[in-house]
């Protein structure tokens, strides 16, 4: 469906439910007896968000936001016959092992600035070194909602004559400043093996952050992820998966989040690709705030006991099937899950009044 309302797509593959053993509804735990168990503390998250909205925005281009300390639900539900948590590893398709890893970052704060095609020509040199390359650069208009007057950005986007380099480059459209940018190539050495290890692109991309990440980012949570064969679900045909391949192995992508009072800040993100033959930095987004922010203080906060039993009262859960995918590969049959009623929208728990808060519609959701 388009942001108009409009019916782009549509298609449905139906089950022969004749051969599938689906858990009947009467095999499921009381409800009550499920929520004496939501205590694990992996159910909820505790995250910073820097521009929490503070109202529904869809009639407006001016949101307020305001900085909050947030709980929010971390789980797929809970098993209706057992109660036990739904792992995630249960239903998601590619099954990786998350790794987080703490950064020190001394920033500099430097700002990247482009506010006309001649500044776009020249940052591509510095950032990219294609400086003496002919091509052309051109100016794309972003698609804009309906609510939008303008887009908030400009996107550039330069091609060489020979076809051989595209680079783009996204500004604020009235600041100039600079979100992100990325180059690529059609060289016939990304199918190459690597000329730089994983640690020395890690170097060059947190030395980039050093430079350019805002100067209120003193520490980043470095986000990876890891493949584990031995997660593979049971039922998955392993003959019938395909080969595996870097669908990015041109480059090595670093994802960050920064970090307050140890606290992931949600909104407060960057991203750098380093050239796994060059070494170079080919791709980055930098977290740009509107303004200065003041993060509350993290002590003397709702415990989680509180937190839980705050959603419990606001957010019914209800049973529902869940049906598994790996790949192209569903399950034999679906799970049956108590999981958390989301049909009149979303909220999280504010960490220092311990009040629900219902989000806001998000524009871009609709």
């Amino acid at each position: 469906m388009d942001s108009f309302g409009h019916i782009t797509n549509y298609s449905y593959t139906p089950v022969d439910l004749d051969t599938v053993k689906i858990p009947k509804p009467d095999t499921a735990l009381p409800i009550e007896e499920v929520k004496k168990n939501i205590t694990t503390a992996d159910s909820i998250i505790l995250n910073y968000v820097e521009e929490q909205p503070e109202e529904d925005g869809r009639n407006s281009e001016n949101i307020k936001t305001k900085p909050v300390l947030r709980y929010d639900l971390n789980d797929f539900g809970y098993h209706a016959q057992t109660g036990k948590k739904v792992d995630q590893k249960e239903l998601t398709s590619v099954q990786s092992k998350p790794m987080e890893t703490k950064i020190a970052l001394h920033p500099k704060g430097q700002t990247l600035i482009a506010r006309s095609e001649e500044e776009v020509k020249q940052l591509l040199t510095k950032l990219f070194d294609i400086n003496g390359a002919e091509g052309t650069l051109h100016v794309d208009q972003p698609f804009n909602f309906p609510w939008q007057k303008e887009s908030f950005y400009l996107e550039y986007r330069f091609n060489t004559e020979d076809g051989q380099v595209t680079a783009y480059i996204i500004t604020d459209r009235k600041t100039g400043q600079v979100y992100s940018a990325s180059l690529s190539t059609n060289r016939e050495q990304k199918k190459q093996p690597a000329k730089i290890t994983k640690e020395q692109a890690f170097t060059v991309a947190r030395d980039f952050l050093e430079t350019y990440a805002n100067s209120s980012t003193t520490e980043l949570e470095l986000q990876q992820d890891t493949f584990e064969e031995s997660e593979i679900p049971s039922w998955v045909d392993k003959s019938k998966l395909p080969e595996k391949t870097d669908h990015q192995n041109d480059k090595y992508q670093f994802y960050f989040t920064k970090l307050h009072q140890g606290i992931p800040v949600r909104d407060h993100s960057y991203q750098v690709g380093i050239d796994k033959q060059t070494g170079k930095v080919v791709s980055f987004y930098l977290f740009t705030p509107s303004e200065k922010v003041e993060l509350p203080d993290s002590q003397n906060i709702a415990t989680k006991e509180q937190v839980l039993a705050t959603f419990i009262n606001h957010k019914p859960l209800k049973l529902k099937y869940i049906w598994p995918w790996y790949m192209d590969q569903q399950a034999p049959a679906p799970l049956l899950v108590y999981a958390w009623d989301n049909s009149d929208g979303f909220g999280y728990v504010d960490a220092l009044t311990g009040e629900y808060i219902k989000e806001p519609i998000d524009q871009e959701d609709e």
